[in-house]
């Protein structure tokens, strides 16, 4: 699955159904507000690489000023007289996306343990930090670290992954997507 693949799954039915949530006044999780962040806390070569894997010309001219683009897209909102990511800006985009009160704990956590269930004790733990993409592949990587299987036929050696690869990377990618990215105590929710 390529990283655009994985992007648009996160964002696929935010947009179609943001008019039926405005009806009734609901907001949209991935549109909720980082009020500790801001524009710089934006990757604008992210961005643009996104924008070209897209198929999106980014250099020819004209080119809608760069904030006008991000608040397009709904990376980034105006609050409180500046521009302010939302959690889809942060998480897609953001530099680092786990310094912010709000956003620490969306990352992959990796952990292996002795037996088959929670309660076993851990034998090895690791983190898929940064952005969605860069937590995927983090993750992918640290479950191909934990080794893999060999067989012979002669003198040949073949090595073969523990999950196979499509399957480790759905896994991951459904468990990112479909994680609760609610943000408590929205900064447009404040009277």
């Amino acid at each position: 699955m390529e990283r655009d693949d994985i992007a648009q799954r996160i964002i696929a039915g935010g947009y179609r159904r943001q008019k039926t949530y405005d009806t009734f006044g609901f907001l949209l999780t991935e549109e909720q507000i980082i009020p500790s962040a801001n524009m710089e806390d934006i990757d604008l070569n992210a961005f643009r690489a996104f924008l070209r894997m897209q198929g999106l010309d980014t250099e020819e001219e004209p080119q809608p000023a760069i904030a006008d683009d991000l608040c397009n897209r709904r990376i980034l909102v105006e609050f409180d007289n500046a521009l302010r990511p939302t959690v889809y800006g942060l998480m897609a985009f953001g530099k680092e996306p786990q310094v912010h009160p709000q956003t620490t704990n969306f990352f992959v956590e990796c952990v292996a343990y002795l037996g088959e269930d929670r309660a076993s004790d851990i034998i090895l733990a690791g983190e898929g930090k940064g952005r969605l993409e860069e937590q995927i592949r983090r993750s992918v990587g640290w479950v191909r670290g934990l080794g893999w299987t060999e067989s012979y036929d002669g003198l040949e050696r073949e090595e073969t992954p523990l999950i196979p690869e499509k399957a480790l990377r759905e896994a991951i990618v459904n468990a990112v997507v479909h994680r609760d990215y609610g943000v408590e105590g929205d900064a447009r929710s404040v009277p």
